[in-house]
């Protein structure tokens, strides 16, 4: 009997000892979603058109111009998926209608850094609508039943083996703001 108490206390001090050095543990959760667009305006919305790229999933492919630095280089923007867009009435009918579009920003990622395009000196990379440079702020008028297709064109610097995302926002209405 003697023993068995002997053994009890140790077990019951051996397991209040392994409380007393237990370690806490942190962790992070995070979630990540995408807010949904909002609306082109009232009774409208904008339709892929075109090759089939889905307007949020264009690529790029570059080819090396010059050495910067041991760890980044220019690169023409040689070819582009072009993302093409038309704005028809929100019903069955799918009417085409006169739409307006202004390149409201242009931004680049990489490195979890996000930065303006326009306002970097060694880049010269743009969005093109039909072949023309856009301009910030400047409004352009499409006729129903014309399509407008986007491509990005230009040099930029960029780090070696870096993944860039290049993201435009435009203003698409049917009225003549």
């Amino acid at each position: 009997m003697k023993n068995l108490f002997k053994i009890a206390t140790i077990s019951a001090l051996v397991m209040l000892s392994a409380n007393a050095m237990a370690e806490d543990a942190n962790q992070d959760f995070t979630w990540t979603g995408t807010v949904p667009a909002a609306s082109a305006g009232a009774g409208i919305k904008i339709i892929a058109t075109g090759s089939g790229t889905a307007l949020d999933a264009g690529v790029f492919s570059l080819t090396k111009t010059a050495d910067y630095s041991p760890t980044a280089g220019y690169f023409d923007i040689t070819s582009a998926s072009l993302l093409s867009f038309d704005v028809v009435t929100d019903d069955a009918s799918e009417d085409h209608v006169d739409y307006y579009y202004t390149l409201t920003s242009s931004t680049y990622t990489y490195d979890a850094t996000t930065r303006d395009v326009d306002v970097q000196s060694s880049s010269t990379v743009g969005l093109t609508a039909d072949g023309a440079p856009l301009q910030l702020d400047t409004k352009t008028t499409t006729a129903a039943i014309t399509s407008t297709t986007l491509s990005l064109t230009g040099n930029h610097l960029f780090m070696y083996g870096d993944e860039y995302v290049f993201q435009s926002t435009m203003l698409i209405t049917d009225q003549a703001i």
